[in-house]
């Protein structure tokens, strides 16, 4: 047999799957990675990555809790009346709730949206969080 077990195909069957393969890669479409240079495409560190699952399960938990508190007092419905529409800085805990998006937010967009290296943003949002409940 001149092509092998394959018949007369058996010598070019190699070169029929590349040339395969090759057109279909070349039809995907272009992975959002080719597109960075490699130099900017770092993942993010585990440090990071770990601060901002903290700050996560903070907001999770500020969130938890601030449920429990409406469910103690009376139905969730007029609790969220309460103290939301009807807000009372001394009696609602509403206000620790919109600190805990606001840090939340400020800092999953600074360290994971913008990468940012630098302490400020924690301070900025540690600062508001500490002082704006004792004014």
């Amino acid at each position: 047999m001149p092509g092998g077990e394959y018949g007369e195909l058996g010598g070019s069957l190699p070169a029929i799957a590349s040339l395969n393969a090759s057109y279909s890669t070349s039809l995907s479409l272009p992975s959002p990675y080719l597109l960075v240079p490699p130099a900017e495409r770092r993942a993010i560190s585990d440090v990071r990555r770990t601060f901002l699952l903290f700050v996560t399960f903070d907001l999770l938990f500020i969130s938890l809790l601030w449920i429990i508190e409406l469910n103690i007092k009376s139905s969730i419905k007029d609790s969220l009346e309460n103290e939301v529409i009807h807000y009372n800085y001394s009696s609602s805990f509403f206000d620790i709730f919109l600190l805990a998006v606001f840090r939340f937010l400020c800092l999953q967009v600074g360290y994971a949206a913008f990468r940012l290296k630098h302490w400020w943003v924690i301070a900025v949002t540690t600062l508001v969080h500490q002082r704006l409940p004792r004014c």
